[in-house]
């Protein structure tokens, strides 16, 4: 058994629904949903914007990684 897993990020509304950022590249079925609060991040701070420059590249080091994985399974 293969198991597939995305983190993504998506904001809780008013009335307690979890709308995602992105549409997920899972099939179709029944997930298990862990919510984590994320931190609220100073704009304009140089730290902080070195830091999401650095997850951003790692995001996308992810998503390559995983189009690779994909790929050799084909």
């Amino acid at each position: 058994m293969s198991f597939l897993e995305a983190i993504m990020e998506g904001t809780i509304q008013p009335d307690g629904t979890l709308v995602l950022d992105q549409p997920t590249k899972l099939p179709a079925g029944r997930v298990q949903v862990i919510v984590q609060a994320l931190p609220q991040l100073p704009e304009g701070d140089p730290f902080w914007d070195m830091m999401r420059a650095i997850w951003a590249e790692q995001a996308i080091e992810r998503l390559q990684e995983e189009s690779r994985r994909i790929r050799e399974q084909r």
